[in-house]
């Protein structure tokens, strides 16, 4: 790293520092003052199990609603004590908060470990990701793509408690592993990931990909299948160690969680199976993209009235459409090896038959971020326009979700 690089480092750390702050207070202070717009609603079960008995301010403790009481839950009773709630992965319930739980076994102790993983999980994804971006692309680029994803509409769930930071933070740490070609942590991150969210099981993909094209030493490929699957095969010939290595390794932790379900419920894919019991619409069959795309848009034209659940069938069609169309195009800039992992990180959910919650899926594809902040340092104009809209969509979507509406 050359002098001039490090001298943009430190100060757009800080300022990442910095803005992360201001962004947690911004949140707290727009759950404040919700009641000034909108009725408390909650939606959910066990808030006053799970919430309300940490006496807390309802400001703060509201950033517990929706799957974060499943996972205060585990926290506290652990995984056979309720039902479905097996479809939250081990991680970040079981083996941070779980454990926790018993150096200060209250709710109020359960639910300050919990916003701390949250809330220190997304300032070290902030940091990481720039500095992976900058290594990437460049420092500006680095920066507007950090701010995106800060001041994205659905970056409040970074903030509660939710699996979103800590799952973030564990990509972001494999993805400069394999920069770095440290394979073995890398996969080590991986099989954290996949035990985070199921999802994570296609960053061992992403790192073959990644350690096929680094065995290629900078040997550019042409499109003859001949020449393809001679190269493949003399990978697998000289690197069939480090290929099993991380797909072992990377796999271990959804295998592990997946045996566990096999034991005790007698179903492996028991986390999908109960799926259906949160609502939303989610099938346990496959369901292909037109499909959905088909009931997002019936569900546009028929459902009413027109109140704030219809707002969240907009924002679920917004991402599921008008966002798929904008990662593709960032692909054309990126790596093969992000581009496919992004792109099973956004169909995964919608094979269940639905847009729900997409807005908050879509934020694993980073190379969506990426592009952003490579288009808003050419384009500072369309950035200043974009930072003001979402920061009101996302003050706004922090309304509903204090409030107990159902956003994503």
């Amino acid at each position: 790293m050359n002098k001039k690089k490090t001298s943009f480092v430190r100060p757009h750390v800080r300022l990442i520092i910095a803005a992360f702050f201001v962004w947690r207070i911004v949140l707290f202070g727009v759950a404040a003052n919700a009641d000034r717009f909108l009725p408390y609603k909650p939606t959910f079960p066990y808030a006053d199990v799970f919430l309300v008995t940490t006496n807390l301010p309802r400001f703060i403790y509201s950033f517990g609603n929706f799957d974060g009481v499943h996972y205060l839950s585990i926290a506290r009773e652990g995984y056979l004590a309720r039902n479905y709630i097996q479809a939250f992965f081990p991680v970040y319930p079981l083996i941070f908060l779980h454990t926790l739980h018993f150096l200060t076994p209250t709710p109020l102790g359960d639910f300050l470990w919990a916003q701390l993983i949250s809330n220190g999980s997304f300032l070290g994804f902030l940091i990481l990701f720039y500095l992976f971006v900058r290594r990437e692309k460049s420092e500006k680029t680095a920066l507007y793509a950090t701010l995106s994803y800060l001041l994205f509409p659905t970056s409040l769930f970074f903030g509660s408690i939710y699996t979103e930071s800590l799952f973030m933070l564990l990509l972001v740490a494999t993805l400069i592993l394999a920069q770095q070609k440290k394979w073995l942590l890398a996969s080590i991150c991986a099989s954290i990931a996949s035990a985070t969210r199921v999802i994570g099981i296609f960053l061992v993909p992403l790192l073959l990909i990644e350690l096929f094209e680094s065995s290629l030493k900078g040997k550019k490929l042409t499109f003859s299948l001949s020449i393809i699957t001679q190269e493949i095969l003399l990978f697998i010939q000289t690197q069939w160690k480090r290929i099993l290595m991380i797909g072992i390794v990377g796999s271990l932790g959804l295998l592990i969680y997946i045996g566990f379900l096999q034991f005790q419920f007698h179903d492996a894919l028991y986390f999908d199976h109960v799926e259906s019991a949160f609502g939303g619409g989610r099938q346990s069959t496959i369901v292909l993209y037109p499909q959905v795309f088909y009931r997002a848009t019936k569900i546009l034209i028929t459902a009413r009235p027109f109140d704030l659940k219809y707002t969240t069938y907009i924002q679920e069609f917004i991402a599921g459409t008008l966002g798929l169309l904008f990662l593709l195009w960032s692909f054309r800039k990126t790596k093969y090896s992000y581009a496919l992992f992004s792109l099973f990180a956004f169909f995964i959910p919608i094979t269940t038959g639905t847009f729900s919650s997409m807005l908050r899926y879509i934020l694993p594809c980073f190379p969506l971020f990426i592009w952003m902040g490579m288009f808003f340092e050419k384009k500072r104009t369309f950035a200043i326009a974009w930072f003001a809209i979402s920061i009101l969509w996302l003050v706004f979507n922090t309304l509903l979700f204090v409030q107990g509406y159902y956003i994503a």
